[in-house]
């Protein structure tokens, strides 16, 4: 990497130049740790999952690049920075949280500070949910631990918002286990769907003897094969059996969503005349502007790679898409829409912001309360904007009833007045002049001071630019490869 940077005896003579006048107008510490970091820095940067859809167990990575360009200079240089994290996973429906990495280390050499300076790194962090994870969704996170500046501990520094950052979003997925096929006995064709067993009986030309009818097995799937119906094999053998499991991780379906799907074999099996199958629906979980006349059943074509449909009649008495075929497959209810419907009893009931006049650099603490008026679990999706841009934004698990209120940090350099927005309501905040707003740092000092005897072993004028300097790279380096920005 090639850098462009003042002398280290250049860097202390600048922060004897800085010293006398830092007790005057420098910010207060408070304002040190509020510094806008996109001030000073210029930030590429992407974040990918390995795969977003894990099954227990399964190993998953997360890898981050950056490329951080320092396009002003820094009040005053350092060398290192380090921080020491964990990553968590947290249910989205329980809350529950769980530990997916219990200490991960990462160092910054050569810290960018001067205009010009540039630093990139690429990290890959490898995980895996364990083995009793229940499955939904997980709001992946890192939760700071430690951070060392030039071998200083100022974790206290970073602010309480940026301590768990949100990373992502991933899915768990527990395996169906497919049972085995059901023993053949003789004049009987083995029925296996969704863990329920039927032996209607045929003769040895595989006629079916009886009629077979078996509406909405655990709610899902309906089964009707009329007596007379003759089952063949792939070799054109009286068929010994038929089984029914559900796709929990079907494949993508380019016109919209697959809201169930099921695996009907075994292949090369064929009925004549057709069987009649049902699949079952929730009108109230259809997707956005899909209409129940608007689905239609598909089979999966492996060779196409993509969904073929089939004619269907769509039963809205019974909702329930039903369908014929002749031979098996993947078969599964299609909706031709991308945007689900958001369906919320939970709604965003207090904003609050303190103080509501600052400095420049100064943090306004925003207090958002979301509360659940709603009888069942819900997810709610919260957005804090400011200006119309989003500044946070998290999901967040209620029970029936409950309520929570979530705390953020937002910080501007520029004055104006600033509106902040979570859900219906709104508030707004003003950035004054930092002249008439700051208070100099105190000149005289006591003698614990003078020696440095701080929480951390730091003379106070110090602590303000390390943070300037250190605090602001670890923003949008070391918490960028964590995913806050």
């Amino acid at each position: 990497m090639t850098t462009n940077r003042p002398s280290r005896l250049a860097r202390w003579l600048l922060f004897g130049v800085l010293l006398p006048f830092s007790l005057v107008l420098l910010p207060r510490p408070a304002s040190a740790l509020s510094l806008n970091p996109s001030d000073y820095y210029d930030v590429d940067f992407d974040l990918a999952f390995s795969q977003t859809v894990v099954e227990p167990g399964e190993e998953f990575s997360i890898t981050a690049e950056a490329t951080v360009s320092c396009i002003k200079d820094m009040p005053i240089g350092m060398d290192e920075a380090s921080v020491i994290f964990a990553v968590t996973a947290r249910h989205t429906a329980s809350g529950k949280e769980l530990t997916l990495l219990d200490r991960y280390d990462f160092t910054v050499s050569d810290v960018p500070d001067w205009a010009g300076d540039e630093y990139a790194t690429e990290e890959t962090v490898h995980l895996s949910l364990p083995s009793d994870a229940k499955e939904g969704p997980y709001s992946v996170a890192a939760e700071i631990e430690k951070v060392s500046l030039d071998g200083w501990n100022v974790t206290s520094m970073i602010p309480a918002s940026y301590r768990r950052i949100q990373v992502g979003t991933i899915s768990c997925v527990i395996p169906e286990v497919t049972p085995p096929p059901p023993t053949p006995q003789q004049g009987t064709l083995a029925i296996s769907i969704l863990g329920h067993e039927f032996r209607p009986t045929v003769d040895t030309d595989g006629f079916l003897l009886e009629g077979f009818s078996h509406s909405l097995i655990e709610d899902e799937l309906s089964i009707y094969i009329e007596e007379g119906t003759r089952c063949r094999g792939d070799e054109g053998n009286p068929l010994a059996y038929i089984s029914a499991t559900r796709d929990s991780s079907p494949e993508d379906y380019e016109g919209g969503v697959v809201l169930s799907a099921f695996v009907l074999g075994p292949g090369g099996a064929e009925f004549s005349p057709a069987l009649r199958l049902g699949i079952a629906y929730d009108s109230a979980e259809l997707p956005q502007g899909c209409g129940e006349d608007d689905l239609v059943v598909g089979y999966y074509d492996s060779s196409g790679a993509c969904w073929q449909e089939v004619p269907s009649v769509i039963d809205t008495a019974h909702f329930e898409a039903a369908f014929e075929t002749v031979h098996f497959s993947t078969f599964g209810l299609l909706a031709p829409t991308t945007e689900p419907i958001v369906t919320t009893h939970s709604a965003v009931t207090a904003l609050e912001l303190s103080p509501r006049e600052v400095a420049p650099y100064d943090r306004v603490n925003v207090s958002v309360t979301v509360k659940n008026r709603g009888d069942g679990d819900e997810v709610y999706p919260l957005d804090v904007w400011v200006d119309g841009n989003i500044e946070h934004s998290l999901d967040v698990a209620l029970a029936p009833g409950a309520s929570q209120t979530l705390r953020f940090t937002v910080v501007r350099s520029q004055q104006g007045e600033y509106e902040v927005s979570a859900g219906a309501l709104n508030r707004s905040f003003s950035v004054l002049e930092s002249l008439t707003q700051i208070q100099p740092v105190p000149t005289s000092t006591t003698a614990s001071e003078t020696n440095g005897d701080s929480d951390d072993g730091l003379h106070p004028v110090y602590i303000v630019l390390l943070s300037l300097a250190g605090v602001a790279f670890l923003t949008v380096v070391v918490l960028v490869l964590l995913g806050v920005l």
